[in-house]
Order: C-alpha cells, then structure tokens, then sequence
C-alpha cells in the first residue's frame, strides 16, 4: 500500500458536510423527505473526493482515517472522480461485449481492518453524488453472457456468496428498474433486503442515499431529496463480510469481476457512510 496522504478536505467544509450528514428526517407527506437521516448519525467515512488530478490515493477525512489503495484508470477532474467501467467494451451497435482488460482498472479499494465500514447489527447509511455515463442518451444495450443483464457496480462491500452477507449500491442496465441504482444489503440467513433510486440517466449529478434503519426497520432509498423506495423488515441479522472480498471496500465496480456489466462508469463526487 502506497503512503498514506493527510486530510485535505478544509476545516469549515468538513463542518459544512458534518452539519449536512446529521440533519433529521422532515417529512413531506407519504412519499418524500429533506435529504439527511438520523439513522446511522456517526460518521465513519467522509471522501470528499477532490484530491488534484494525478493523485491515486482517495482520502477520508473521517477518523481513523479510511484512505483508499492506490489505484490505477481513475481520472480526477476538478472535484470529480470519473470511473471507465464499461466504456472500452460497447460495439458498433450500441452493445456491452467482451471482458474488462484488468480486473483492477477503475476500481478503488478502501480497506477496512476494524470493521468501521461494516453495518454489523446496527443502523447504517450510504450517501453519494454521481453522473452516469451514457451513449447517445442512454446506457448501452445489454450484451450476450454475462453482458446480458448489466448491474453496473458503484459501490460495494463483499459479494453475494459471501458467509457474512454484503451490501451494495449499482446501477441497474436493463429491465423494469432500468436507469434506478437499487441498494442491496443481505445478512447470512435472511433474504436480500432491496430498495431503488428514481432514474437517475438524464445527464444530471443526482443525490442517491442508502438507510438501513433499524429503528424504524425499514431499508430506504432517498433521491435528490425524496424517498424513492422502501423495503420494511421485522427482524434482521448482522451484516458483516468476511470472505476474501469482505476486508474491503470498493468504489466504481464488482471486486474481482472483468464483466463489464459490473463496472460503473460516471463521475463521482463524495461518498460518505454512516452508522
């Protein structure tokens, strides 16, 4: 791992950003919400994602301090992170195809030794901006294999078959939830928990939140502002990753897939999780 770099992120926007994490939930009637959630209200990763162009090493600004690996096929542009995903793997009609030429190419990995990015048993949330890449106004068609049904990854801890669950956020690439990222959390012995974004393919930057709130046991997704899918629950167990790709978190595409229907491509411009 590379040499680990000092916060850069300024002392009054940090404030900004902490003021804006915690802020209750304000309801606007039976669908919609002030963006901010009580449930997971202690901040344990905070990239601000605005390291300077060359960089490689994505740096938190929350304690103990989380900085990413070293990573490779990332370009930074001002404040935003641009991931490649699936862009070199689109035919002359518009479809994924092929595999990936490196399984970490466009990928950021976070790791995670005492377990702060693990929602355990307890309230957990994911919030994040980001701009979908898109081809002539849309996401390429679906390919053939395991093209056929793209679930472009943008941010996840373990993979499904993991013995201590996972939990993930993608952009879903065909299908009814075409254009929604959906947020998937399963604890060992429980079925997936899944809620979904509004479409966020309109060429804009949009808000997406992830809420597993285990108060109000429900599973929420909030848009720009407002809830757009809720998943209730009465009990659940503890998610907690520990296979080969549960020490880690990663951003911009499925942990060891070369698949380009796992790899997210768009810009990205923070993350921030809470528990």
């Amino acid at each position: 791992m590379g040499a680990v770099l000092a916060p850069r992120v300024a002392i009054s926007s940090l404030r900004a950003r902490l003021a804006r994490a915690t802020l209750p939930i304000i309801a606007l009637g039976a669908v919609g919400v002030i963006f901010g959630s009580a449930a997971g209200a202690t901040i344990v990763g905070d990239w601000a994602m605005n390291e300077v162009a060359g960089s490689t090493q994505m740096v938190d600004a929350a304690a103990p301090f989380h900085h990413s690996d070293p990573f490779v096929g990332v370009a930074l542009n001002g404040s935003k992170y641009t991931f490649p995903g699936w862009t070199s793997n689109v035919d002359a009609a518009g479809a994924l195809t092929g595999a990936l030429a490196n399984p970490a190419w466009g990928e950021i990995r976070i790791t995670d030794p005492t377990d702060e990015l693990m929602p355990g048993s307890g309230s957990f949330s994911i919030r994040l901006r980001l701009k979908p890449t898109l081809v002539a106004g849309a996401l390429p068609q679906p390919g053939t294999g395991a093209n056929s049904s793209p679930s472009y990854n943008i941010l996840q801890r373990g993979r499904s078959n993991d013995v201590g669950g996972f939990y993930k956020l993608e952009l879903i690439g065909s299908g009814s939830k075409l254009g929604k990222v959906v947020c998937t959390m399963r604890a060992p012995g429980y079925s997936s928990l899944t809620a979904a974004s509004a479409s966020v393919i309109d060429g804009k930057s949009h808000r997406v939140e992830c809420i597993l709130d285990r108060v109000a046991k429900e599973l929420r997704v909030v848009t720009d502002g407002v809830v757009t899918g809720v998943k209730s629950f009465s009990t659940y167990g503890a998610i907690e990753p520990r296979d080969v790709y549960g020490h880690y978190l990663t951003i911009g595409k499925k942990p060891g897939s070369l698949t380009p229907a796992d790899a997210f491509a768009g810009q990205i411009d923070y993350v921030l999780i809470s528990n």
